[in-house]
């Protein structure tokens, strides 16, 4: 029996030394297994990473390789970033790209801020190339639908290209058969109130000019014809002595042309006791005064303003157009291109034949097919001359002011007054 009982218990010990001991082999397979799973996972990870790198490698060598545009429309006052329009090779390229957007001469849209942004109705073709990298250009068609959209002094400033020219809705008065355009914003001041719109009336009735007996200090002449101010009267003038309207043609007084000029430029205002010349083109509304049309002066930074064509093959494209006091003759305003007397015309008097663009601004600057509408300067060709427009052979030009020619009325807008436009 003793022998049973030892016998019994030395295999309880064989069988617990045996499970300690598969126990340990077990777990160390377990462990070591464990340990290869683990290392297995870094290299995966590690595979993962480089895998990652070599795309971004590959990107970095390769990266873009085409990019085509899509034809789009948008509303004059709508906007569209470039990424919508643009489409990659290859597609799923996460390279960054930086745009440049041409080829807009209709001046339809602007490329801002990674937008194109409508600006006028109409059509127009964009080439848009990729800074940077030898890519093919994509073109593009894009359609501006109209909008009514109104506009400050400081939008047009921005835009003159665009704006000068354009119809204004919202002006208001009682001979609705005309037409009232954006004509010129004074950012500096140099005509009045800075960042005035001025708008011009198209041409209309004829009219033959007359001497006018207000004095200067009345008038809007020391706004619309600065330099002929400051060099005939003084800068620092308020008030003309009356003696300087008489009718002695001596030196040192008034001429003809320039008492012409100063009833053109005798404004209606929204004063009861105010000139009513200019009541059918004055609302009081929206305007300061009215009077009978644009100085040379303001004519010319006007046209200056936008882009307009080279001149008979003469002149480059936007040759710069002026006009300055002058007593050669007698006191009034002479011409020049380039700072130059002109070389179609070889005269201070006239700019030459086509000159001025009839089809910039919408026809603006010219108007007419043919005939003359009057500036509101007198010239220094004669004191019988005031300066005026020919519409027949497009040109800054002067006349005799008993002729009888047309008027394109000037308004000058109130402080803060936006103007509404279809665009």
């Amino acid at each position: 029996m003793k022998k049973y009982k030892s016998e019994k218990g030395a295999i309880s010990l064989f069988v617990t030394l045996a499970c300690l001991f598969f126990t340990f082999i077990l777990s160390g397979i377990y462990i070591l297994n464990l340990q290869v799973l683990q290392a297995q996972e870094q290299q995966i990870k590690q595979i993962q990473e480089n895998y990652s790198r070599d795309l971004e490698s590959i990107d970095e060598i390769l990266g873009v390789t085409a990019i085509n545009a899509e034809d789009f429309e948008i509303s004059a006052i709508g906007e569209k970033s470039i990424e919508e329009i643009i489409r990659t090779t290859p597609e799923e390229s996460t390279e960054e790209l930086e745009y440049e957007v041409s080829s807009n001469p209709e001046g339809k849209v602007i490329y801002e801020d990674g937008k194109i942004k409508g600006l006028a109705s109409g059509e127009t073709t964009l080439t848009i190339k990729v800074k940077g990298k030898e890519i093919e250009p994509a073109t593009c068609k894009v359609t501006v639908t109209t909008a009514k959209v109104s506009l400050t002094a400081e939008q047009i400033a921005k835009y003159e290209e665009v704006y000068y020219g354009s119809e204004v809705k919202n002006y208001n008065i009682s001979d609705t058969n005309n037409t009232y355009r954006i004509f010129y914003v004074d950012t500096e001041g140099k005509f009045g109130a800075k960042n005035t719109i001025y708008l011009k009336a198209d041409m209309v009735e004829a009219k033959t000019l007359t001497e006018s007996s207000i004095l200067l200090a009345n008038t809007k002449m020391k706004e619309t014809n600065p330099d002929w101010w400051n060099n005939r009267i003084g800068a620092d003038k308020t008030t003309i002595p009356s003696e300087l309207w008489d009718n002695d043609e001596t030196n040192g007084e008034l001429k003809q042309n320039e008492k012409v000029v100063a009833g053109l430029c005798n404004p209606t205002t929204s004063e009861a006791t105010s000139n009513q010349e200019w009541a059918n083109w004055f609302d009081g509304s929206m305007a300061d005064w009215v009077i009978g049309g644009p100085g040379v002066e303001m004519y010319v930074a006007s046209y200056n303003s936008i882009t307009h064509p080279e001149i008979e093959g003469k002149y480059s494209e936007n040759a710069k157009f002026g006009a300055k006091y002058s007593e050669t003759r007698t006191h009034g305003y002479i011409y020049t291109i380039n700072e130059a007397q002109s070389i179609i015309s070889n005269d201070n008097y006239e700019t030459g034949k086509n000159s001025i663009s009839r089809t910039i601004a919408k026809g603006m600057y010219v108007g007419e097919e043919s005939g003359y509408w009057w500036l509101a300067s007198p010239s220094s060709y004669n004191w019988q001359i005031v300066c005026d427009i020919n519409c027949t052979d497009p040109s800054l030009y002067c006349n005799f002011y008993s002729n009888n020619y047309g008027i394109s009325p000037l308004i000058a807008l109130k402080p803060g007054v936006q103007v509404q436009i279809d665009i």
